[in-house]
């Protein structure tokens, strides 16, 4: 009988052997290659995840707690390289309001975006204006932004946030655009819920924490049936939207004649992000037509339509439809657009990874799980070789390479900026 003198002896039994070969060269590998190694870690557990079509609060905390670290340290570690920052903005309010108090800032504090100015200021007061802060700032935008999916989706947690931790654009909202950010998380949340009362509250936080949000009030009109609206009516919607705004939106504006809105959209169009408004619409109609290709696939192929995975699929679909919708409303004013198409990737995922995990057979989810762990990494590779942002002192591409005493090298070297 197996471990039986183990057993006879009072030893404890081994519950899995395989670790103790395992765990030298794990230790290696993330001495040698931190970064790279907790990332393919992180995409092993949400392979787990898929595989086992069965929530895990452990598995699902030990991917959050690895993606916060392997994100917090090389986004809040971003340079004060002025082009395309806005981190020096931000960086230059903490250093201008560490002068006041809290009490005084509050009462002097004036303009849109309430939230996510408080948050800058809470986090300067707390660790000083400098990279620690920026984490700080950072770790609560993801927190939210975790919570938010793992209302949505327990079992398919960990794959979501994996993959989209490995795109682009995480790294444009969460890393630069921060108030853009912190307001998508409370979308997710808002996304994420039943109830008109708390949908509410969240939209109100996001339109506090960027002021683009106050588009989606309207979000709580919408009846819940049409979260399985039909796809040619949403297509038609889509080009009313896009006739509409680029006939009216300009009128609109100068007849309503507000100071803010014009000052707000004015700061965009001049500005120079380097924004190519034709790309633009080209990703988002591709997003549209995978996500309305799988929603047909589902009504198809699923019996259960009012399974719990697909009615919160479904919900994610019409926040990402009614974020397509603002997107070609606002198509007259190219900047103001492109922000709106940054929040669409996070719910594109959501409703992919949902849909896809609905998928019992064997073989699906096996070549599904290496579809997404592979796709993971290899966005995760690519981005840090081809990244333009400053992240980790300005040399992202040294994620791949550094080792763990050059990561805590660069820590303490670098000190506070």
């Amino acid at each position: 009988m197996p471990n039986s003198s183990a057993a006879a002896a009072g030893m404890p039994e081994t519950r899995f052997p395989a670790l103790g070969w395992l765990l030298p060269p794990l230790v290696l590998c993330v001495w040698f290659a931190p970064y790279i190694s907790l990332v393919a870690g992180c995409g092993l557990i949400a392979a787990v995840m898929l595989l086992r079509q069965q929530p895990s609060r452990s598995l699902s905390l030990a991917a959050f707690l690895i993606l916060t670290l392997i994100s917090a340290v090389p986004l809040a570690t971003k340079t004060l390289e002025p082009r395309m920052n806005d981190k020096v903005n931000y960086y230059l309010e903490m250093l201008q309001a560490s002068g006041y108090g809290l009490t005084e800032w509050l009462t002097q504090f004036s303009g849109a975006d309430f939230l996510s100015h408080l948050l800058f200021k809470l986090s300067a007061m707390l660790f000083g204006s400098g990279n620690a802060a920026f984490a700080a700032f950072f770790i609560v935008s993801f927190s939210l932004l975790a919570l938010g999916v793992y209302r949505l989706t327990r079992v398919y947690f960990a794959v979501i946030l994996f993959l989209f931790c490995c795109q682009y654009n995480f790294q444009g909202l969460y890393g630069n655009l921060l108030r853009q950010g912190l307001a998508l998380s409370f979308l997710v949340l808002a996304a994420a819920e039943q109830r008109r009362a708390p949908m509410l509250l969240w939209i109100i936080l996001a339109s506090l924490s960027h002021f683009s949000s106050y588009l989606f009030l309207p979000f709580l009109l919408l009846p819940a049936r049409w979260r399985t609206i039909g796809t040619l009516p949403a297509l038609a919607a889509f080009a009313a939207c896009y006739l509409g705004g680029t006939l009216l939106m300009p009128k609109l504006l100068a007849l309503v004649g507000n100071d803010f809105l014009a000052t707000r959209a004015e700061a965009y169009v001049s500005g120079s992000f380097g924004n190519n408004p034709l790309r633009k619409i080209q990703i988002t109609l591709l997003y549209i037509a995978v996500v309305e290709a799988l929603y047909q696939f589902s009504r198809f192929y699923f019996r259960h339509r009012d399974h719990p995975a697909l009615q919160s699929a479904y919900a994610v679909r019409l926040m990402f439809l009614y974020t397509s919708a603002i997107f070609f409303t606002t198509s007259s004013f190219e900047e103001v657009a492109n922000r709106y198409s940054f929040n669409m990737m996070i719910f594109v995922l959501i409703f992919i990874v949902i849909i896809c995990g609905q998928l019992k057979d064997a073989v699906s989810r096996v070549l599904l799980t290496l579809l997404c762990f592979s796709l993971g990494v290899a966005s995760y590779l690519y981005i840090n070789l081809i990244g333009v942002q400053q992240f980790w002192y300005g040399d992202l591409q040294a994620l791949l390479t550094d080792s763990l005493p050059a990561v805590f090298a660069k820590l303490q070297i670098s000190g506070a900026l």
